[in-house]
């Protein structure tokens, strides 16, 4: 894989980890670690 794609995956990273902390900053902490199902359930600790 070439360096440009590295620097895009990056940059994609950075701006997603932006979009779910903004979106996280408007929850309650017992809606953080609330269980829905799936892979959800670590929402709390992957936002950590």
């Amino acid at each position: 894989m070439q360096k440009v794609n590295f620097q895009l995956f990056v940059k994609y990273n950075l701006w997603m980890n932006e979009k779910l902390f903004a979106a996280a900053a408007h929850l309650y902490d017992h809606e953080l670690s609330q269980a829905k199902g799936a892979f959800v359930d670590i929402n709390l600790a992957v936002l950590l």
